[in-house]
């Protein structure tokens, strides 16, 4: 390809055409989103609240939604740097950059083109799943961007030949990617179907070396697989949140419905991207498109794996009632298509280095996409209060855990009524068990039913009134053995919101000076 002009275009042309100048790139990208995360808000974002809850000690499961890879990598940064938002936020934001970075070694490996590959991983830059959501909210789904990508990558590399240490390697991947998310091995799945079609991998899959691997996997996954096997877990429920299940209006009705569904995720996953891609690389998508023999096969492998998965997904709306697919799963059919597309744009009669205007284009909305997402992230954490919504990212939860200090809590268990006072408490009081409505099978592996500690049951009281709700009293009295009536403390806490004089979170409190029952 020719080489951009010189100035600013040349400089940057030539950072994104070095492995080590575009990895240091994403290096600082990744890094400035994770200072600004901890500067913003002290306090846990959606999906970081439900990590902080489950994670109250070691255990071989947590959440039967979830694998507990990320829950145990929280669990670790928890106890090197305390139970709040920077352990989080590097679990998160390292898994992030290894995605990053496995990804671009594999694009690099297909598409033989440094450039190219690093196009492809700044696609993601301008997609809401990755150039937002997953830096503002996912936890799980971050770590499967590196643990799919890890596979993807050595895939490559064993297509090309591969010794003993890569398989060794495969076998790490596969076992900590079945740790990570539940639909991980639909992608390992579909990824070895569309090798077994293809020469060169077929001969990597039939390799005696990867009865290594798959043992090494296994036995990665052991474990927790007898957590699952023995433990008192719903997976038919674990299945239906994330795809809800269920023909309601008839079997024709919900095959509409789950297959609107997954075209329609499928665009949200890549969205605003894919609408670049159209605009900017619309005869990729023609059929057509040359490619020398040597490189056909690479581009029929991407092919296969795409249509594969999209089958399985389709397989589940047909023959497992799923109706609608979240659009953050469809990872398991879209992680390689940014690939499979510059596959098809390399051998078009485009320049699309930065001397030419598709290349400047690319990268100049890339940029703007990260500018954009950082002005979004720094309003949403350092703007007025009183133009967000709930702003649970303004509760000043520091000044809360200093009231009921001051009314009297020192340690024991609390309940709460869900997840965001739950588990933003957690961190001011972190030996305490923590209990939450939102999830009332949930049971802390650090809570023993024993010892002399309190008990405090805490609520919205702007939306359920001052008095202790129902429910509340009744998971206490069920679950836990205690006695409302009991003689205890009451309260009210109103306090301002972080940056706001006008608005204020309002909680109340029941706390009882000894926990009856379990509840101490």
């Amino acid at each position: 390809m020719t080489a951009a002009p010189g100035g600013v275009w040349a400089a940057i042309d030539r950072v994104i055409s070095s492995r080590r100048g575009f990895l240091l790139l994403m290096l600082a990208y990744v890094l400035a989103q994770g200072a600004l995360r901890v500067a913003s808000s002290p306090s846990l974002g959606r999906d970081d609240l439900i990590e902080a809850i489950v994670v109250q000690g070691w255990a071989l499961g947590y959440n039967p939604t979830q694998p507990p890879l990320y829950a145990w990598l929280v669990m670790a940064a928890s106890e090197a740097l305390g139970p709040g938002v920077p352990a989080h936020a590097l679990v998160k934001f390292s898994s992030l950059y290894l995605g990053y970075v496995f990804f671009y070694l594999a694009a690099e490996r297909a598409l033989a083109d440094r450039r190219l590959a690093a196009l492809a991983t700044l696609t993601w830059l301008v997609t809401y799943m990755y150039g937002w959501d997953i830096t503002q909210n996912y936890t799980e789904s971050v770590l499967l961007l590196t643990t799919a990508s890890a596979l993807m990558y050595l895939a490559l590399k064993l297509r090309d030949g591969g010794g003993w240490g890569d398989y060794l390697a495969l076998g790490l991947v596969l076992g900590l990617g079945a740790l990570t998310k539940y639909n991980f091995p639909v992608i390992a799945l579909t990824l070895l179907v569309a090798g077994l079609m293809d020469a060169r991998s077929r001969r990597a899959i039939l390799d005696r070396r990867m009865v290594a691997a798959v043992l090494v996997a296994v036995l990665l996954f052991l474990p927790h697989w007898l957590w699952i096997k023995y433990g008192p877990h719903n997976f038919r429920g674990a299945f239906t949140g994330a795809l809800q299940v269920g023909w309601k209006g008839g079997y024709w009705a919900g095959v509409g419905s789950g297959l609107v569904s997954i075209v329609r995720s499928s665009f949200d996953f890549l969205a605003p991207g894919v609408v670049l891609w159209a605009v900017l690389f619309w005869r990729a998508f023609l059929p057509g498109v040359p490619a020398p023999d040597a490189e056909r096969d690479a581009r029929r492998l991407f092919d296969r794996w795409l249509m594969l998965a999209f089958a399985v997904m389709a397989g589940a709306v047909l023959f497992g009632g799923a109706t609608v697919v979240k659009y953050h799963y469809m990872v398991m059919a879209l992680l390689p298509a940014p690939i499979w597309l510059f596959l098809r744009v390399k051998h078009l009669d485009w320049r699309t280095d930065l001397g030419a205007w598709r290349g400047r284009a690319f990268v100049g909305i890339v940029a703007l996409a990260v500018v954009v997402v950082g002005g979004a992230a720094v309003w949403r954490g350092f703007a007025v209060t009183d133009r967000c919504g709930r702003c649970y990212l303004q509760w000043d939860y520091a000044a809360i855990a200093g009231k009921l200090r001051a009314a009297g809590f020192a340690r024991g268990v609390i309940v709460a009524d869900d997840h965001h006072t739950g588990g933003n408490l957690r961190t001011h009081f972190p030996e305490s068990p923590m209990y939450t409505l939102r999830y009332p099978d949930f049971v802390p592996p650090n809570h023993r039913g024993g010892g002399d500690g309190q008990c405090l049951v805490i609520w919205d009281a702007a939306e359920d009134g001052a008095a202790l709700p129902d429910d509340m009293a009744g998971f206490v009295k069920i679950r836990l053995g205690a006695r409302p009536d009991e003689p205890h403390k009451a309260g009210v806490i109103e306090q301002n919101f972080r940056r706001s004089d006008r608005r204020a979170s309002k909680l109340g409190y029941v706390l009882f000076a000894a926990g009856s029952g379990k509840c101490r």
